[in-house]
């Protein structure tokens, strides 16, 4: 259902590494995730995706990149769906955004309020790094 959906974000990969966001003042190890934010009133779900993109780690990206996705959901301790977060994937030749061709450039840095540091990480990387909830959903993406 398209109406869950509360936040959008894209989890971008290159060959065999992904890019994951620690967000300011969380703790170092297990709480590494794609970028991603609130979807605005008004904004779909892509515009939402593409904005925070923009926003946290300064990458512009054109819409005609966002076709496949994945849905993570958190859940309350009863099973109960309180958010839902609509990622999508973007699979890119080189790690420089600056070097994907027209669809893809750096336009500025990092939001330092939202998101501090951005690692490029393997599978192993990301078992080690990424909140829980979002581990399975990125190893399964590639």
């Amino acid at each position: 259902m398209e109406s869950m959906v509360n936040s959008a974000g894209i989890l971008f990969i290159c060959s065999e590494r992904c890019l994951l966001a620690h967000s300011t003042n969380s703790r170092w190890s297990n709480s590494w995730m794609p970028p991603k934010g609130r979807v605005e009133l008004g904004e779909s779900i892509e515009q939402a995706a593409i904005r925070e993109v923009e926003e946290e780690i300064g990458w512009s990206v054109r819409g005609a990149f966002l076709k496949d996705y994945f849905d993570v959901h958190y859940t309350d301790s009863r099973g109960r769906v309180y958010k839902t977060v609509r990622c999508y994937v973007v699979k890119i030749e080189n790690e420089d955004p600056n070097e994907n061709g027209p669809m893809l450039k750096s336009i500025g840095g990092l939001q330092k309020e939202e998101v501090d540091r951005i690692e490029w990480c393997t599978r192993d990387e990301v078992r080690k790094k990424a909140l829980y909830r979002w581990i399975d959903p990125i190893i399964n993406a590639w």
